[in-house]
């Protein structure tokens, strides 16, 4: 994959996680990488360069090493020393890493952001996002937040895929919060799976998660269901 640009930029709004792939003259950039559905790989000892049996993980994890760290395509990441690159490090960290970033401008302009994060997601672990909302709830405030974030963890879902592959129209859920001022609630989610498609589940405002309430006999592939709760 090659994506030219002049300079990079991470726009935020919704839809958990984001990965930008951008290859320009910093080197700032995953080119090369070969991004497949997660997976453990299907080899004990990964290999240099990666090839599709190995684990996903490691193919992003070497593409960072080679493309962003060391840049030297033929490095060998099995024997990176983080140690003896540790002020790049540091350097490309003030770049990629997000965790300072204060969201209070976008906030004062009026945007609002939709963040989601599947429980099984095994590329980007849902605990990040869990530590990122709460780190920002801190700085905000809970009036602030609820005024511009709402944040859901969708039970089943993958990166993009999963035992649950939760799709739910978040694009309208965003739309009528600008338009009328009225923050979502509770949003559907539709499973498209092939040995699921159709089961539906509520997609909760987090900290809460949807609890089978239904009485006995009644469909757990049915939304209504199911209740948010907290614990």
């Amino acid at each position: 994959m090659d994506y030219a640009s002049d300079h990079w930029q991470l726009i935020a709004a919704v839809l958990g996680a984001i990965v930008l792939l951008v290859c320009d003259r910093w080197a700032l950039a995953l080119c090369g990488v070969i991004i497949v559905v997660s997976n453990f790989g299907t080899r004990r000892i990964p290999g240099n360069p990666p090839t599709i049996a190995d684990a996903l993980l490691y193919d992003v994890g070497a593409a960072t090493i080679k493309y962003i760290i060391t840049r030297d395509v033929g490095y060998d990441p099995l024997k990176f020393s983080p140690m003896a690159y540790r002020a790049r490090i540091e350097e490309v960290a003030k770049i990629m890493d997000v965790t300072g970033v204060d969201l209070t401008p976008f906030r004062l302009k009026g945007g609002k952001i939709i963040l989601t994060h599947g429980t099984e997601d095994d590329f980007l672990a849902p605990g990040n996002s869990d530590a990122y909302y709460e780190h920002h709830l801190a700085k905000q405030g809970k009036t602030a937040m609820n005024s511009f974030v709402r944040y859901y963890k969708v039970p089943g879902l993958s990166h993009g895929f999963g035992t649950f592959n939760a799709k739910y129209d978040d694009l309208s859920a965003l739309d009528n919060w600008l338009e009328s001022g009225h923050a979502p609630a509770e949003l559907l989610a539709v499973d498209e799976n092939a040995d699921g498609r159709g089961r539906t589940r509520p997609m909760c405002v987090y900290p809460q998660w949807p609890k089978f309430t239904g009485k006995s006999g009644t469909s757990v592939d049915e939304a209504r269901n199911f209740s948010c709760v907290i614990n």
